[in-house]
């Protein structure tokens, strides 16, 4: 009688890699859901508005990194609609005096829980 121990694999939730912020335009994601954040196919520009959309168009947790800007460090939302995270969402940057996001006086952040 021969016995076998039985191998099997869990399979790990894949990390993805943050969406890292380099542009402070208000601009529309691309493609919202294909996980690349850029504002126009293969242009490598990803703006604050992309990659909110982005990660809310996939689904599990995400990260948005928000690169150093020169001064006066702001991202500006200019573009007159609401903005709403609807997932977990991480956004990491480099402290309150290095990663502003002004609404404009126009714009609304909504988190949905």
């Amino acid at each position: 009688m021969h016995s076998h121990a039985g191998c099997f694999s869990i399979p790990l939730p894949r990390r993805r890699r943050p969406f890292s912020v380099n542009n402070p335009s208000d601009l529309v994601d691309a493609n919202p859901g294909n996980g690349v954040c850029e504002t126009a196919p293969g242009n490598g520009v990803c703006t604050l508005r992309a990659a909110i959309q982005e990660a809310n168009a996939l689904a599990g947790a995400d990260e948005i990194v928000l690169l150093s800007l020169p001064p006066p460090n702001a991202y500006v939302l200019t573009i007159l609609a609401q903005l709403t995270i609807t997932g977990s969402l991480t956004i990491t940057g480099g402290g309150a005096s290095t990663a502003i996001i002004d609404g404009n006086r126009a714009c609304a952040l909504t988190l949905e829980s």
